[in-house]
This record gives C-alpha cells, structure tokens and sequence, in this order.
C-alpha cells in the first residue's frame, strides 16, 4: 500500500542503483532499436532517457546513475521529493526526478551515484533515529524525561 507520510518515508527509506548508464537525449539521437526506459514530451520537442550505447552521433551532455527510492509512495505524498533535492543539494549533487507510480527514480552524475546513496542512508537513518526517540518519549511526563 501506497504511503503518504513524510515521517514514515524518510525513516524507512532504502535508495537501489539500477545497473548501467543513463543518458537524457532527444529521442532522435537514439539507435532505431532502443529501450528507452522513459520519454517525455514536452513543447521542445521529445526526450528520451536511455542506456549510454543507445546514443547516436552525439555525445551526452550528462551521464548519470538510476537510483530508485524503493519506499511505496503516494503520488499525492507532501515533501519526500523536496526532502531527497535538499538532501543530496547539500552534498552539491545534482538530481533530476522522475516519478513512477510505485517508486520515485533520481538521476544523478554517475560519479556522485556513491556520495548520493551515502547521502540518502543518512537521512533515513537520523529520520529512523528521530522516529524511535520520538516513540521512546511518548507518554512520558515532562519531568521524567531527563
């Protein structure tokens, strides 16, 4: 089931890397025989986001990593995606996102994939820690906590 609290993402959330390159091209600089694994169409034209050897005739302007976010989120869900920008932002690591309707996909510079999965288990991990600190104070009194 689709989940839609923030505490709950944060705190449960585990980062994979898809294997391979990624390159986000026009879709008219792709083999005939390509996969993309997504296009989007916008009014500039159509984009493509594919494998490095389905490139034609050009050389990618980004290569980068896929890292899924293997939470269940709710696609109405409030904040996982500005928390995952400011997260990895403060490790001056560009993202582009993309949002699937089980899962949330980052693409990021392939060689900021590792400090970008370090990044996101950190923030998982002090959410974890804040969630349990928060369940061990409730129902304490004030004075008992100390």
């Amino acid at each position: 089931m689709a989940e839609a609290d923030l505490t709950t993402l944060l705190s449960t959330l585990t980062v994979s890397r898809r294997p391979g390159r990624y390159c986000i091209v026009d879709i008219r600089d792709i083999s005939p025989d390509a996969e993309p694994a997504a296009i989007i169409h916008e009014d500039g034209g159509t984009t493509a986001i594919v494998m490095f050897n389905e490139v034609l005739g050009t050389e990618p302007e980004f290569v980068a990593a896929w890292l899924t976010l293997d939470v269940h989120s709710d696609l109405a869900a409030v904040g996982l995606t500005a928390a995952v920008a400011t997260c990895l932002a403060a490790e001056a690591i560009a993202c582009n996102v993309l949002a699937g309707r089980v899962h949330d996909h980052l693409l990021v510079a392939e060689r900021d994939a590792p400090r970008a999965i370090a990044a996101l288990n950190d923030l998982a991990l002090r959410h974890s820690q804040a969630e349990r600190t928060t369940d061990q104070l409730d129902g304490q009194h004030p004075r008992d906590i100390g």
